[in-house]
């Protein structure tokens, strides 16, 4: 028995042993199976294959997050909202005077609902003579287009002469109008490689893949709509994602973004609308030169360089600067559309161009959507511009062009004003802060009652309040005071209170950080940190052992340096250390691409070099980068048809000479320092950012710099060394007889002359 017992002992050791090998064989094989899967994918991401590249990487590192909303409280005295939503309100549970809904389709049925009352009209000028004056015309506009239909009238007679695939027509207006089948292809060409689609199911990928005949055609269906002023129905109406805003309520509708997924057609002929706006919109002169928003060759760069450029000039002259950055409440959702087209007349737009842009604006309607459901509803867009389609950010800033000049700002008076589309920028410069405060205060209340009468809102809450200001050593212990207690109060157009706008030390505007004392040097910290968050973020992409390290290098210059550049051209002037530690950084992120930390020649005990890491990298040092991106910022700002920027590269020397010892330094200065030799030398070495200087001194140490009193490791890669584009005649300030130009001028000689002598072995 003690045998039979042993000998069964023994079998189940042997049958344990089995299944543990099994077990991790299995596991062994399972594990090899991801790991070729994931290899295989890895390994096929080409990054040559343009098209394919980014969307790859998104697709598998960087999926969108799917978080449907789970439920919504709604209280039971939104009457109007539960009205239009149309949700059974007998099966839904209450808890505390509050709906709790649940149902899916009741989500997006509430959702739907709060959108359309968003674009509800809500006016703050009823009564007014405005409104009345706008209501008559809009009324005739009404009549002109029902005897149009009834009258079959069209711009023009499509016949053999002016054919409907190309109509050739001499009238300037009408040339721009109509549009022709090698344009529609340029438009097509263009639109983004995405599957997702409108309500038609059509998304621009498949669009991409029309052949001639069915663009010829298409030619020939938007010249005959833009002929009789129609927009298609059909393409009227959108699906709507709601999607959450950050640190909000789940349950509160109000805290989801709406974003618009209208149908490609529609986005096409939108696009070719939008040309005949563009074209009237310059011919007419409508934008002022400080308006930077969503314009050819125009930036958000060149609004914060103007706004830089006004406040050191201040800040020199011994003046202090109040600024208010003003916030619409959904400014593009509150567009009172009938003063739109009264704007559009007023400023003489050829009626059948209104006449389009009113059908296109007017009748729009959405679905609410989420993941595979859809709303039981169809919610209507009864006043406002809709976002996300391709002309409500050039018709919101035609609507808004007249406002942004008013009340003699940028008139020499030392009042100013900027904006790019709804962000916009007003500030008030003084040596005396009681005047200031009182011109900062009246020009808010103007505006504020402005923008009433146009049924636009100011949002006192949200704007904010700056002092721009030298170091409190400057000022008297009452005038400290005042900095200290400013406040600038104005009226909230709902209600009729009377509300502080908070005073802010730090404000960011168009994305770049701006402190009080204008040493942007914050802007580099928190760019610093946020690159360090997407790198980490992006691990499983830039440690991926299986990837192609160049595909690694290529993401990280799309998705990581970006940040750390963003408004590099307007605030160049960084303090050495600051700049060592985005190098530093840098360099961490290419050794964890490549895995070259330390030496094998040194027994891994010293680190791989600087120089031979940029090498394997093949990209240029961040500091030189920088510098390449502001000189081709400064060169491209010739070229641009606007006076404001066109006056910001008008360059005197003798106030850049007097600003290099107080350090307020205009962005634009750049162009003095670069050509006098105190940015980069002739072996390309960004000499200003190894200066030894602190990131709060804007100072330029020009001494130091002709001394040669530098901090940090001076080598750059080849990739930076041949780099001769000083050379090219772009540069407009960098004329040949500088004499850095000159040198390198001899090294690049040189350099042709080894490559052309060089013999292979």
């Amino acid at each position: 028995m003690n045998h039979r017992a042993r000998q069964n002992n023994h079998t189940v050791i042997i049958i344990k042993k089995l299944i543990t090998n099994t077990k991790r064989e299995l596991e062994r094989a399972f594990s090899d199976a991801v790991t070729n899967h994931w290899q295989n994918i890895f390994e096929k991401i080409n990054y040559k294959d343009t098209e394919k590249f980014m969307p790859t990487i998104n697709n598998i590192f960087r999926p969108k997050a799917k978080d449907n909303i789970k439920s919504l409280e709604i209280h039971r005295d939104k009457v109007e909202l539960l009205r239009i939503s149309q949700c059974d309100l007998s099966k839904i549970p209450i808890t505390n005077d509050k709906y709790i809904i649940t149902n899916q389709t009741d989500i997006l049925n509430i959702t739907g609902a709060h959108y359309q009352l968003i674009n509800s009209p809500r006016y703050l000028n009823n009564e007014s003579r405005l409104k009345e004056i706008v209501d008559d015309c809009i009324s005739d506009l009404k009549i002109e287009l029902n005897n149009d239909a009834i009258n079959n009238t069209s711009i023009v007679a499509f016949n053999n002469n002016i054919k409907a695939s190309n109509p050739k027509i001499e009238n300037e207006n009408l040339h721009h109008y109509f549009t022709n089948p090698n344009e529609l292809t340029k438009i097509i060409k263009y639109l983004p490689n995405k599957i997702s689609s409108g309500i038609d199911k059509i998304p621009p990928v498949v669009i991409k893949k029309i052949n001639k005949k069915m663009i010829f055609n298409l030619a020939i269906i938007i010249n005959n709509a833009l002929n009789i002023n129609y927009f298609p129905t059909s393409w009227k109406t959108a699906l709507v994602i709601p999607i959450l805003k950050k640190n909000k309520n789940k349950t509160d509708p109000a805290s989801y973004r709406p974003i618009s997924l209208t149908t490609s057609l529609s986005k096409i002929y939108e696009i070719v609308i939008n040309k005949a706006i563009i074209h009237q919109v310059t011919a007419l002169n409508i934008l002022p030169d400080n308006q930077y928003g969503f314009r050819h060759n125009h930036s958000t760069l060149h609004a914060i360089n103007k706004f830089l450029a006004d406040s050191n000039s201040a800040l020199e002259h011994k003046n202090t600067i109040g600024a208010i950055l003003i916030d619409l409440e959904k400014a593009f959702d509150s567009v009172w559309c009938d003063g739109l087209i009264y704007q559009l007349i007023k400023k003489k737009f050829p009626i059948h161009l209104v006449k389009t842009i009113y059908n296109m604006i007017k009748g729009k309607k959405f679905f609410t959507i989420e993941s595979n459901k859809k709303s039981s509803v169809c919610f209507e867009i009864n006043e406002g511009l809709q976002q996300g389609t391709v002309n409500s950010p050039i018709l919101f800033s035609i609507f808004t062009s007249h406002m942004i000049n008013s009340f003699e700002l940028n008139s020499g008076n030392n009042t100013y004003s900027l904006a790019f589309a709804d962000d916009r920028l007003i500030y008030v410069a003084d040596n005396n802060l009681v005047r200031l405060h009182h011109k900062l205060q009246v020009l808010i209340n103007k505006i504020n009652n402005m923008y009433a009468t146009w049924n636009l809102r100011l949002n006192p809450d949200k704007s904010e309040v700056i002092i721009i200001r030298r170091p409190f050593v400057h000022y008297s212990k009452t005038n400290k005071q005042r900095i200290q207690n400013f406040s600038i109060k104005t009226k909230n157009p709902d209600n009729g209170e009377i509300v502080a706008i908070p005073l802010k030390n730090q404000v960011t505007y168009l994305g770049v950080h701006i402190d009080e004392l204008l040493r942007l040097s914050k802007h580099i910290d928190i760019q610093l940190e946020n690159a360090r968050k997407r790198f980490k973020a992006l691990g499983r992409l830039f440690f991926n052992k299986y990837m192609n390290k160049r595909s690694k290098v290529i993401c990280y210059l799309l998705l990581v340096r970006p940040l750390l550049t963003y408004g590099s051209p307007v605030i160049w002037n960084i303090g050495t250390h600051q700049m060592e530690i985005v190098r530093r950084f840098e360099r961490s992120c290419l050794r964890a691409i490549f895995t070259l930390y330390r030496s094998s020649h040194s027994n891994y005990q010293r680190r791989v070099n600087n120089k031979i890491l940029y090498n394997i990298a093949k990209i240029p040092r961040i500091d030189n980068h920088i510098i390449k991106l502001t000189r081709d910022y400064y060169n491209k700002m010739k070229s641009i048809n606007n006076k404001e920027i066109e006056a910001l590269t008008i360059i005197d020397d003798h106030q850049c000479i007097q600003s290099i010892n107080s350090g307020y330094i205009k962005p634009q200065s750049f162009i003095f320092y670069d050509e006098k030799g105190y940015i980069q030398n002739e072996n390309n070495i960004p000499i200003l950012y190894h200066v030894r200087r602190h990131k709060k001194n804007k100072r330029i140490p020009t001494e130091d710099i002709i001394r040669g009193k530098f901090l940090y490791s001076k080598a750059i890669p080849m990739v930076d060394y041949l780099d001769f584009s000083r050379l090219k005649d772009r540069y407009w300030w960098l004329g040949q007889n500088n004499q850095i130009i000159i040198k390198l001028n001899q090294r690049a000689r040189q350099n042709r002359a080894e490559r052309q002598n060089f013999r292979p072995p």
